[in-house]
């Protein structure tokens, strides 16, 4: 059977230990974390299946390596990276990826491909529009400060023409009636002895 060989309709960036490939004939570009990258690096038409596992082994230090290559083969064919599918031994099955967390296997050394649709020259080039503010024509309201001609009613002190009101002590013109002491010109009954003309009888 043939090994796995990598697809030529590509353009392939390195990122770290990441990996970015642009398939300019599907015009989609996936992201390959390291374990993906590493094993789709090594897939050059001349090594096996079981020699990828034992390169992932020896750099990584991985357990279950085997099982993880042919997981990350399968990956690499659905997103259309590999030349030719690859064709697995009847008796080999592909682990899912919670299989792997329960034998132990960090989440972190889980290939991992994610793939999105390339944008054309003309989408990639062309401005975005963006949303401004137009000016209108129509009248617009607005909440201003505005004088009117009318009259308005404020409080205000404002003094009167006409008279007022006050508690004043004002001297008055007319008679007051007063308590005084006055003397009076009528004659009082008072006893006095007075000498009398009549004769006695002696």
């Amino acid at each position: 059977m043939p090994n796995p060989k990598q697809t030529r309709s590509v353009h392939v960036e390195t990122l770290g230990d990441e990996v970015c490939v642009y398939d300019w004939q599907r015009k989609e570009v996936h992201a390959l974390n390291p374990t993906a990258a590493r094993v789709w690096q090594l897939c050059d038409g001349q090594s096996s299946p079981r020699q990828i596992a034992d390169a992932l082994q020896r750099e990584l230090s991985v357990s279950n390596a085997e099982e993880l290559v042919w997981l990350t083969l399968s990956q690499l064919e659905k997103a259309h990276l590999l030349a030719e599918d690859v064709v697995r031994p009847s008796q080999r099955r592909v682990l899912p990826r919670r299989e792997f967390l329960t034998l132990g296997v960090a989440a972190a050394l889980l290939p991992l491909i994610q793939s999105i649709v390339a944008p054309t020259p003309v989408a990639a080039q062309s401005p975005v529009p963006t949303s401004t503010p137009q000016p209108t024509s129509g009248p617009t309201s607005t909440a201003t400060n505005t004088p009117t001609s009318g009259p308005t009613s404020t409080a205000t002190d404002t003094p009167t023409s006409g008279p007022t009101s006050t508690a004043t002590d004002t001297p008055t013109s007319g008679p007051t009636s007063t308590a005084t002491d006055t003397p009076t010109n009528t004659p009082t009954n008072t006893p006095t002895n007075t000498p009398t003309n009549t004769p006695t009888n002696t």
